[in-house]
C-alpha cells in the first residue's frame, strides 16, 4: 500500500524504489536499535536476580 503510493507520489518508478529501500533500511535500523535495548535490559534484569 505504501509502495503504490510512493509510486504515484513520485510519478518514477526508480524514484519510488529508492524511497521504499530508504524507508525498509530505516525500519530496520530502527528494530535493531530497539531489540537491542530490550536485550540489553533483559540482561540487566537477569544479573540482578543473579545477585540475590
Amino acid at each position: 500500500m505504501l509502495t503504490l503510493w510512493a509510486v504515484r507520489w513520485s510519478g518514477d518508478g526508480k524514484l519510488s524504489l529508492a524511497l521504499y529501500l530508504v524507508l525498509l533500511a530505516g525500519v530496520i535500523v530502527l528494530h535493531q536499535l530497539v531489540s537491542a535495548s530490550v536485550l540489553r535490559r533483559y540482561a540487566r534484569l537477569l544479573a540482578i536476580d543473579s545477585e540475590d
